[in-house]
């Protein structure tokens, strides 16, 4: 992903025009969600601008205006200026602008193009794309903060690239800045104003206008809810549009075409939101009447209830359960679902027409909300499943042997997994947020081999000695526990700073501390996971799944074998011709880059002022011959 935002920013540094940036801005966006849209500011009014995903053209989200001086999503990105989640607010304003989309976006993102404080656009994306979500499968993350961290390093370039275009055409006498830039030199600083500077355009026109279209007679108001159709751009087509007596034969089949086309594009929108809005917002079925309700729901004593809430009838199909499951695979509907979907328990079904989504929250089942299959996508839709072989119970029981802790929650969902030919293959997976995700078979209800979730922080009083006299060798067993990567990991190296004399470590000195790096160990069919434990003031804490790479000798070389000496040990044998009365040093043990497949010790202590380094071998000889020099053999040179 990284790769790519690359390659969008080196084409976005090439570009000095400002609907050139916008689309360089759209066109990377877009890639990492399912859905996204983008809409301009001009005044108080958002214009759409480009769309990905909908299955409507962009000409048809041209038309699309939401006033931004309501409470909403456009009045909350201009007082916050940076990314958001697009929680459910209630405000009406959404209502309107998530109808009209046929888009609730439980899980959206809404993101600001800010230049000097002024929010000049904004993209709504919603659901991460599949590419997102194998990054984050990979990295052991969230897919929605994935997204959310490259959307905020790239609205940051784009909008330093509109700050810079405006500086150049001030500089060149072209146009104006916008508000507060004014009286401003390149750097921000106040300098002196320029009276004699031609005026140019004003900022107000940053968004293009709508592109004019003939006009035609309003659908229902009710069905277009968000789309203008008295804007002075469509009274101004209207006045100026020929008439009848002026017209030659031509120029009326030209404009009667332009006219049914544009009336057919708003019927098409018209259609889509009658589909995809009806019902979002209703109780259909009391929670009183659930199973359990409200704290121990069984997820699926209630997918039958939910079929016939779908409103499809007995055509309906399943296409995924997803639920933030408890206790025993139970759903608490009392509790804020802490999932970046938002939701307590959700089903998907389907027609060979229409898609819909029913979910179930603290006052029961709610009306369906739907949308024609032609209009999503295989990953927002899914395929037809057969009903789950496995219960939620067992579910919840392979995702505690995943390392799931006790009275943990976890988002589960049942829907597409691995596809053979053209057959899709239902299965589950399970995530945690900051832990990542495991799947689990869908006919035997277990683990994939060697899944296990990334474990939780360790604090710091539960670790031996901490925090004064920490033994790093006393916790290499924690440590790879810790890991998550299974008994047989291998240590890959060790790196402990602020070692003294005993070959302990302070760790409530937040100079020091003690680093793993751990692997499975090498096999030719499974892809090689490594992860990196850390003990310091704050515990023991796995690195984020991004900083888990090997070193560069660990990948030519492999492991070394396990350690012979300890820390203390080792640190000993260094400095044993060296008076070393406080001393603090940094001591590693890793591969031996000229020998490979030894294990090598290394210190290096600024106190002393002494760098060193030892085999393991010659470091566990020494202590031997020390302990008992009658019986030690003399070591063959090598």
């Amino acid at each position: 992903m990284r790769r790519a935002l690359d390659a969008a920013r080196t084409r976005l540094a090439a570009l000095t025009d400002r609907d050139a940036i916008l689309d360089c801005f759209f066109d990377h966006s877009r890639h990492l969600f399912q859905f996204a849209v983008l809409f301009v500011i001009r005044g108080d009014t958002a214009h759409g601008r480009n769309v990905h995903g909908l299955g409507a053209p962009d000409g048809l989200v041209a038309r699309l205006n939401f006033p931004v001086d309501v409470p909403g999503l456009f009045a909350r990105a201009r007082e916050l200026r940076r990314p958001f989640a697009t929680t459910a607010s209630g405000a009406e304003a959404d209502e309107r602008l998530f109808g009209t989309l046929g888009r609730m976006m439980p899980a959206g993102l809404a993101v600001p193009l800010v230049v000097r404080d002024r929010v000049v656009a904004l993209l709504l994306g919603d659901a991460p794309s599949e590419t997102v979500q194998t990054g984050a499968r990979e990295a052991g993350r969230s897919a929605g903060d994935l997204a959310k961290e490259e959307m905020l390093l790239w609205a940051d370039s784009v909008s330093e690239a509109l700050e810079r275009m405006i500086m150049r055409r001030k500089g060149a006498g072209g146009s104006v800045p916008p508000p507060g830039l004014a009286g401003r030199t390149p750097s921000g600083r106040p300098g002196p104003s320029s009276p004699s500077s031609p005026p140019g355009p004003s900022w107000e026109s940053f968004a293009p206008p709508p592109p004019r279209l003939p006009t035609f007679a309003a659908v229902e108001e009710r069905s277009m809810t968000g789309v203008s159709e008295t804007s002075p751009d469509a009274a101004a087509n209207e006045e100026a549009a020929p008439s009848d007596t002026t017209m030659t034969p031509g120029m009326r089949r030209l404009v009667v075409g332009a006219t049914i086309a544009a009336a057919l594009a708003a019927a098409a929108i018209a259609l889509f939101t009658l589909r995809t809005k009806p019902g979002g917002h209703t109780l259909a079925v009391p929670g009183r009447e659930l199973q359990g309700w409200p704290k121990a729901v069984p997820p699926l004593s209630v997918l039958e209830t939910a079929r016939k809430v779908s409103g499809l009838g007995e055509a309906a199909q399943l296409s995924s359960i997803r639920a933030e499951i408890g206790d025993n695979g139970l759903v608490d509907l009392e509790v804020p679902p802490a999932s970046t979907e938002s939701t307590h328990l959700a089903f998907g079904f389907l027609t060979p027409d229409v898609f819909t989504d029913v979910r179930v929250e603290a006052d029961g089942v709610h009306g369906p909300r739907s949308q024609a299959r032609s209009l999503c996508t295989r990953e927002e839709c899914g395929e037809p499943l057969p009903a789950p072989h496995c219960t939620f119970a067992e579910v919840y029981a392979a995702t505690r042997e995943a390392g799931l802790g006790e009275h943990e929650r976890a988002f589960v969902k049942y829907g597409i997994g691995r596809v053979e030919g053209a057959t899709a293959q239902p299965e589950w997976t399970a995530s945690v947020a900051g832990r990542g995700v495991v799947h689990i078979d869908a006919q035997t209800c277990r683990l994939r081999a060697r899944e296990l979730l990334r474990p939780a922080p360790k604090p710091l009083a539960s670790l031996p000695g901490a925090p004064k006299a920490v033994d790093p060798m006393a916790m290499l067993e924690l440590a790879k526990a810790q890991s998550g990567l299974g008994a047989d990991a291998i240590l890959i190296d060790l790196d402990a700073r602020g070692v003294d004399r005993r070959g302990l470590v302070d760790i409530g000195d937040r100079r020091n501390s003690v680093s793993y790096a751990f692997s499975d160990p090498p096999k030719e069919s499974a892809e090689r996971r490594w992860r990196h434990v850390k003990v310091d003031a704050d515990g023991m804490t796995l690195a984020p799944a991004d900083e888990d790479r090997p070193s560069g000798v660990a990948l030519q070389s492999g492991a070394p074998p396990a350690p012979l000496c300890s820390v203390a040990h080792a640190l000993e044998f260094m400095t044993r011709d060296v008076p070393a009365d406080g001393t603090r040093a940094r001591v590693t043990f890793g591969t031996d880059i000229v020998s490979p497949g030894v294990g090598q010790w290394s210190m290096e202590s600024t106190t002393i002022g002494l760098r060193k380094k030892v085999s393991d071998s010659e470091c566990e000889f020494w202590v031997r011959a020390r302990n008992n020099p009658a019986t030690t053999p003399t070591p063959r040179k090598r």
